[in-house]
């Protein structure tokens, strides 16, 4: 499995030659504590058995609740989709509350790197494996704890209707996500690869951004949180903005932490009870207990 290590690299597409450049200045910080989130409601369904969704994301907060890169739940019924990561820091891609889609045997725990995380849906294919797939930082998932492909044949998917949607959270703050998300893209009616997205440089044997170049479909979005551009704003073309919540603005939660500039943050892994990480894992405060001064 090729991992993201990190820092900044020169991306060449051999030894010595340089590839096309390509880079993410900026990133989203979401703090679980205000329950910070986006949310949008397409005001049509879109393709409802074939689309792709791309995201970066680097974890704040780990095995607390269940932090979700995207979402949807339609008020008063069960027909809903999200991808989040479990309390034991495997993925799982879930339907209607309770059904597990899949689960990952791997899990996704260290808070010092920015994850790629590609998830497709084809419902329609005569593959089992390929009805719906997950990929981490260019690598396809296949090993799983559970798996109910062979439940989704011809099956639509509630993500992608005209329902309200989520990302990095939702008005469930069990859902909450805490970390960074970088750019995040969605393409409606099509099923593309990890390298549509990112590459892997042939020096370093980094995964790396690229630019996407192809079209969005109704309901896709391309969500930079560059600079400059307002945090839900879609640079796609589409026009497809999402709104945002807990109080997120671009002078507080747009960072130069991102995929191809890997800053430090606090670790949660050995903080102990009494320390509280917020912002991003950039503030850290402790409560003094015991013999503590």
């Amino acid at each position: 499995m090729v991992n993201w290590l990190g820092g900044t690299a020169a991306v060449n597409s051999s030894p010595g030659v340089p590839m096309a450049s390509y880079s993410i200045g900026n990133s989203l910080m979401l703090d679980s504590a205000s329950s910070q989130y986006l949310s949008r409601t397409p005001g049509v369904a879109g393709n409802l058995r074939k689309w792709t969704y791309s995201t970066w994301v680097k974890r704040g907060k780990l095995s607390s609740n269940y932090p979700a890169f995207f979402g949807n739940a339609p008020n008063g019924t069960g027909d809903n989709m999200w991808a989040y990561f479990n309390t034991t820091d495997t993925i799982q891609w879930a339907l209607n509350n309770s059904t597990v889609i899949l689960e990952t045997i791997p899990l996704y725990r260290d808070p010092s790197s920015w994850y790629h995380i590609v998830l497709v849906w084809d419902s329609d294919n005569a593959t089992t494996a390929y009805k719906a797939r997950i990929y981490v930082n260019g690598s396809e998932v296949t090993s799983f704890s559970v798996d109910n492909r062979s439940s989704l044949s011809g099956k639509d998917s509630s993500w992608n209707k005209a329902v309200v949607h989520y990302l990095f959270g939702s008005s469930n703050s069990l859902l909450d996500f805490d970390g960074y998300a970088a750019e995040t893209s969605f393409v409606d009616g099509q099923v593309l690869a990890p390298s549509s997205f990112a590459q892997t440089d042939p020096t370093t044997g980094q995964w790396l951004p690229k630019a996407y170049t192809g079209t969005y479909g109704t309901n896709g979005f391309h969500l930079s949180f560059s600079s400059g551009v307002a945090p839900g704003a879609d640079s796609s073309g589409n026009g497809n903005t999402w709104t945002v919540n807990g109080g997120i603005i671009a002078a507080n939660n747009q960072m130069i932490d991102s995929p191809n500039n890997n800053f430090a943050t606090w670790s949660p892994i050995h903080m102990g009870t009494n320390a509280t990480l917020s912002n991003g894992s950039l503030n850290v405060s402790v409560t003094p207990t015991g013999g503590d001064g």
